[in-house]
């Protein structure tokens, strides 16, 4: 099977958003750090018999603005991407070899499933994120079933 396709930014921020909450050490990052500074901040509160309310105010506070430190610049990022690479791409995905072939510009890499840590599926792309914690992205299009892709995906990552 071989689709061919171009990425959007939106497509890039759908996949950061996406790794945020689904990418185990990307959610790492986003949540259980954040929770973590919370929980200590409260009860080192606790523990020096501090004033509550500014416990609770650098409990919030703190996390918070790690949250946005990250957060901003990601979105800022994405938004720099020059428009000259949202180039198109292409998978072809060859069960019998058990490999994908992932062609960008003038750039052909070749990955199978010792390179990829996470195949998902959701309404509107296929997202498969590599060890490198990059991402293959294919977006939806009227050219092929996403679900039909993800078929063929699976019998090489599952």
């Amino acid at each position: 099977m071989n689709i061919k396709f171009k990425l959007t930014k939106k497509d890039y921020w759908s996949y950061n958003n996406f790794s945020i909450f689904h990418v185990k050490n990307i959610m790492r990052i986003f949540i259980a750090t954040p929770v973590l500074v919370f929980t200590l901040t409260i009860l080192a509160g606790l523990v020096f018999k501090l004033d509550m309310r500014v416990c609770m105010a650098v409990a919030i506070g703190l996390p918070a603005f790690y949250v946005l430190t990250i957060y901003f610049p990601m979105a800022k990022g994405v938004m720099k991407i020059p428009e000259d690479k949202l180039v198109d791409q292409s998978i072809e995905i060859d069960t019998n070899k058990k490999q994908i072939i992932h062609t960008f510009g003038s750039k052909h890499k070749k990955y199978n499933k010792t390179n990829v840590m996470q195949l998902k599926q959701t309404k509107t792309h296929i997202f498969i994120t590599l060890q490198s914690y990059s991402a293959i992205i294919i977006p939806s299009s009227p050219d092929y079933s996403l679900d039909e892709v993800k078929a063929e995906l699976d019998k090489i990552f599952k």
